[in-house]
């Protein structure tokens, strides 16, 4: 039998009902999956908040990081982007909830490159 996997779930939440209803969608996500929640991240917008998750991923804390869409890790892709290959390198998946793909496969990885390339052409304006 196979371990149960460890998720740490993320959510930002511009209200404290906003981090709520994200909270609770990943919870469902997780139980449905039948992964243990082992760790509870809240940016509210702050960017320490993901040095301590992308630290956390370094120490493979957990297997599994979800959030319920990417604008909970933050507004530009780049420090998404980041986030993400820091998980790939260490072995941990980073999900949102109601995606069919996580972001730490091909597609993920190119959609996050779009969004990037996106990002800078908007900065460049």
């Amino acid at each position: 039998m196979s371990e149960r996997k460890r998720v740490a779930i993320f959510v930002k939440g511009d209200t404290p009902d906003a981090a709520e209803a994200s909270r609770a969608k990943c919870e469902a996500w997780a139980q449905k999956r039948g992964y243990e929640v082992v760790a509870h991240y809240e940016g509210k917008g702050r960017m320490d908040v993901l040095l301590d998750v992308m630290n956390d991923i370094s120490r493979r804390k957990f297997d599994v990081l979800v959030a319920a869409k990417t604008t909970e890790f933050g507004r530009l892709a780049r420090p998404v982007r980041a986030l993400v290959q820091r998980a790939d390198k260490h072995g941990v998946v980073v999900s949102l909830v109601g995606a069919k793909e996580d972001l730490t496969t091909p597609i993920g990885q190119q959609i996050l490159a779009l969004q990037v390339a996106e990002d800078d052409a908007v900065e460049g304006r």
